[in-house]
């Protein structure tokens, strides 16, 4: 999934995170979806 690979970045580029959740607010459900993953993701890397 394309979000993944974005995944190691998000915490480190302030900029793409900001603008990959402006594109996520525009659809909410997806964006839940993804908030979900990225934190689960986030807590087995951690």
């Amino acid at each position: 999934m394309y979000f993944a690979l974005l995944l190691p970045h998000l915490p480190y580029r302030n900029e793409s995170r900001a603008h990959y959740e402006s594109l996520l607010s525009l659809d909410p459900v997806q964006s839940n979806r993804l908030v979900t993953l990225w934190r689960r993701i986030g807590s087995l890397l951690s």
